[in-house]
């Protein structure tokens, strides 16, 4: 039944389309639109760090952070802050519409009204709608509206489908639904136990008043959704605890229907191969990257970059300090290979105590190359404390983030005792404002460049 069964409502509210937060549940399509616009494949390496949105900065569920995952991994573990990023670089007008296209009539307020959570459930959707949404993934893109029909339904003429996804990016997607091997949840495996193959999602909503789960098998399409008729939150509501198991419990009822369970099958015609890239960055191998493997990809979409991780530079042979210029010829050196990651990764492994490589610094004396020296920290001041006054109120007594920097440094990343506190442009001469607190902190800034700074300070 979709009606509500409370007395309070007496039946009145159809939960079938009856508008609810949607939680992670739109993970699966921003995922497969990226994988046409060809800016990942599954085992692309996408960060895993708290990133700074004008303010916004995107929490993991279990509020932990990984560093980098690969795309499978962010997707199979509903990470919200790597879906942000790539919400972020995929265009937010742009999955909009494609979510509108695929039939979900109710988010159908301007892009700016959402934002960037909404694809952690700022926005409301229909279970029907979204359960349809999901049944094209299992059609290989095609969208089809839903239909209600009496009778037997092969009578009734099919409208023309709308191509959302190509087939190859809905079947990866497909596949990473399908793996029950879920860190998020350890009982996956006993979850979906004698219903093999259901490609699923579960999903919570903000403030606990929504779960959801939504699968596929290659009969049947089901959306579960749990929780109160009225809105009023439930504490610990969940869609793996709660929503998930009523899931496959209506998958191993329909499916035991006389045939037995059935398995997702590839689709004939797919287009699909494996690419050689670097171990390390899953990118496309350099004359450097001795280590490489094979992962799969989609030709023809999939736009891989070179390995920008492994780096061979010219070094004093005595100091290891970079060289360029006249002053190559004046000093004894050698070519050294360094790996050097993303500098938001860079940041955030140094605000965990993580050891990483440095970029070499450019030798005194030489020029010619923009890189020039790491950025150097103005304010805080680590030999002044701070302390504050009880006769003026909080928010003048703040402090200031400003760092000296290269030219050619365009963002500054700011951790302190472990967090993300900032991120800055490079160029503004005064940077943010941090609210003092009492103690000793350890601050952290790395530019674009992966170079770092840090200063201890105290306020009293």
């Amino acid at each position: 039944s979709s009606g509500s069964r409370d007395t309070y409502f007496r039946g009145r509210v159809n939960g079938a389309l009856a508008r609810r937060s949607q939680g992670s549940t739109l993970q699966p399509f921003l995922y497969a639109m990226a994988l046409d616009q060809g800016r990942l494949v599954p085992d692309s390496y996408i960060l895993d760090v708290p990133t700074d949105f004008a303010g916004y900065v995107a929490e993991n569920y279990d509020q932990h952070y990984r560093g980098r995952v690969t795309m499978r991994e962010a997707l199979i573990t509903s990470l919200n802050a790597p879906a942000v990023r790539l919400l972020a670089e995929t265009g937010l007008g742009d999955f909009l519409r494609l979510l509108q296209r695929g039939g979900l009539s109710t988010l159908d307020r301007p892009p700016g009204r959402y934002g960037l959570p909404l694809i952690l459930g700022a926005g409301e959707v229909r279970l029907l709608e979204l359960v349809d949404l999901y049944a094209t993934l299992a059609e290989g893109g095609k969208h089809r509206p839903v239909r209600v029909v009496e009778g037997d339904p092969k009578i009734h003429a099919e409208p023309d489908p709308v191509l959302l996804f190509s087939p190859e990016a809905a079947r990866a997607v497909t596949e990473i639904l399908t793996d029950v091997r879920r860190p998020d949840l350890p009982e996956a495996w006993d979850l979906t136990r004698d219903v093999p193959g259901v490609a699923w999602k579960t999903g919570t909503s903000y403030g606990h008043r929504d779960a959801w789960a939504v699968g596929f098998s290659a009969r049947y399409t089901i959306g579960v959704w749990v929780g109160n008729f009225d809105g009023k939150p439930r504490k610990g509501i969940s869609g793996s605890q709660h929503a998930g198991p009523l899931l496959f419990d209506l998958f191993r009822s329909l499916e035991s229907g006389g045939r037995g369970p059935t398995t997702l099958t590839t689709p004939e015609g797919l287009i699909r191969d494996e690419i050689e890239v670097c171990a390390l960055s899953h990118q496309l191998p350099g004359p450097f990257c001795t280590d490489r493997v094979r992962i799969p990809y989609l030709p023809g979409r999939s736009k891989l970059t070179a390995c920008t991780v492994h780096r061979r530079m010219l070094v004093d042979a005595k100091t290891g300090e970079l060289l360029a210029g006249d002053c190559v010829s004046r000093r004894p050196h050698e070519l050294r290979l360094f790996t050097l990651y993303p500098p938001e990764l860079v940041a955030w492994w140094r605000s965990q105590g993580n050891p990483v490589q440095d970029a070499p610094r450019l030798a005194a004396g030489c020029e010619g190359i923009p890189d020039g020296e790491p950025p150097r920290i103005v304010s805080p001041d680590g030999n002044t404390p701070y302390r504050l006054r009880r006769d003026s109120p909080a928010e003048y007594q703040k402090i200031s983030l400003v760092a000296q920097v290269a030219p050619g440094v365009r963002h500054l990343y700011w951790y302190q005792d472990g967090a993300l506190v900032a991120t800055t442009e490079a160029a503004t001469a005064a940077g943010r404002f941090l609210a003092p607190v009492r103690g000793e902190h350890r601050l952290v800034v790395t530019d674009d460049l992966g170079r770092s700074d840090g200063v201890t300070y105290r306020v009293e």
